[in-house]
């Protein structure tokens, strides 16, 4: 395949899953609070749940449960299609229903939506198309690299790429010495190294593919010093595994236990609660969670780790 061919990338050249999973990132990154998948609909698509959570004038905090409808089309979404899926959001106590779709919508659907709206029977409807969830995107460069979307830096250039690599091989550099001289290294090296992975393996991706691809874990083949790990074939991102486990070990200076709990599937049990860690450093997980295209759980003292696909 042809370096042209690889860099003309666009919304509608999106696999329908990966137009879903785009969609998915952009709620995360736009605060939406709890984002989950419900089952496949009727047409075979997934739908998205997830909270918007803000102050009103006084101070008191509000919620909004939203469910949004991915449609990867080529041609124009109209009315009927939108209006089939109100009774369903309605009947399970949404408060807004979000359609976003890689084309556009007819003239008649926006007008019906507007109508629906001012009528306020409750549910309010919103549409995202193309051109909004493009101009969406340029604010979330992170996530058109991901996708290998077009006008959008392909990867790190210049002076930030130079001084990325170097830090990458700086910890690495390191990270061998103290392991050839049988040291263990210390939880926050353990880290630093696998985020310096993490980043590297990435931005091979994005040279090679133009988007983000998947290395799944194997027990055999790759080691986090600062994790117990039961013995297995994980479908999970190897370099964001390692990054996110060994991160929160080098914090809580815990030993994790990982462990297989399903084909696309993990669990992080330590022997401490986890929940405010994870909170307080919510913009590092999800960081990472993005990078290795995965969602995360927690439990108190256990994460579930969902590979996405």
């Amino acid at each position: 395949m042809s370096s042209k061919a690889l860099t003309e990338r666009k919304l509608t050249d999106l696999t329908p899953g990966e137009f879903e999973n785009l969609t998915f990132d952009l709620m995360i990154a736009r605060g939406m609070k709890n984002v989950s998948w419900r089952t496949p609909g009727a047409d075979g698509g997934r739908d998205i749940e997830g909270l918007i959570v803000a102050s009103d004038f006084a101070q008191a905090q509000t919620s909004e449960r939203w469910f949004v409808e991915c449609k990867r089309y080529t041609g124009s979404v109209d009315w009927p299609t939108i209006y089939s899926k109100i009774a369903y959001a309605d009947s399970n106590q949404a408060d807004v229903l979000l359609m976003c779709t890689s084309a556009r919508f007819t003239p008649a659907a926006i007008t019906q939506a507007d109508n629906f709206n001012a009528k306020k029977r409750g549910i309010v409807v919103r549409l995202w198309p193309r051109h909004q969830m493009e101009s969406i995107l340029q604010q979330h460069p992170d996530i058109s690299m991901k996708y290998g979307l077009t006008d959008v830096p392909l990867a790190p250039t210049g002076s930030a790429l130079q001084l990325a690599l170097a830090l990458s091989k700086s910890v690495g550099a390191h990270y061998s010495t103290v392991i050839f001289n049988d040291g263990t290294p210390d939880p926050m090296l353990e880290s630093a190294h696998a985020f310096a992975l993490l980043l590297q393996r990435r931005i091979e991706d994005v040279e090679r593919e133009r988007r983000f691809r998947p290395i799944y874990f194997d027990s055999k083949e790759f080691q986090i010093h600062t994790c117990d790990i039961h013995a297995g074939f994980y479908k999970i991102d190897e370099p964001a595994l390692s990054a996110f486990s060994s991160q929160l070990s080098a914090i809580t200076r815990e030993r994790l236990v990982i462990a297989q709990d399903g084909e696309y599937s993990c669990k992080l049990m330590a022997k401490i609660d986890l929940e405010d860690t994870i909170k307080r450093y919510s913009e590092t997980f999800n960081a990472i969670a993005l990078w290795g295209n995965f969602e995360y759980r927690v439990d108190k003292s256990s994460i579930l780790i969902s590979q996405r696909k």
